[in-house]
């Protein structure tokens, strides 16, 4: 998977932040989504498979533009307070 460097994306992170960050953006999706998504899952596996992560990326941006801005700046604001 080629690099996107963004969020848990982002290949120099080391794996527990990883993990964590997929847990949260799942976590999100639960949230604005419901639980049974297929986002929600991909981005559970997305904590240890590459392959995941990539599909996960494709789904979250396959989703319509209003709902993908409520997960992300929320990601954003849980993982980069003050930023």
């Amino acid at each position: 998977m080629a690099e996107i460097a963004w969020g848990p994306w982002t290949l120099s992170l080391g794996d527990p932040e990883r993990v964590a960050q997929f847990r949260t953006l799942a976590t999100l999706a639960r949230v604005f989504l419901y639980r049974d998504d297929m986002l929600v899952h991909e981005l559970l596996l997305a904590e240890t498979d590459d392959t995941a992560a990539a599909r996960a990326w494709d789904m979250l941006h396959e989703r319509p533009a209003l709902l993908r801005r409520k997960i992300l700046a929320t990601f954003g604001v849980m993982t980069y307070p003050g930023a």
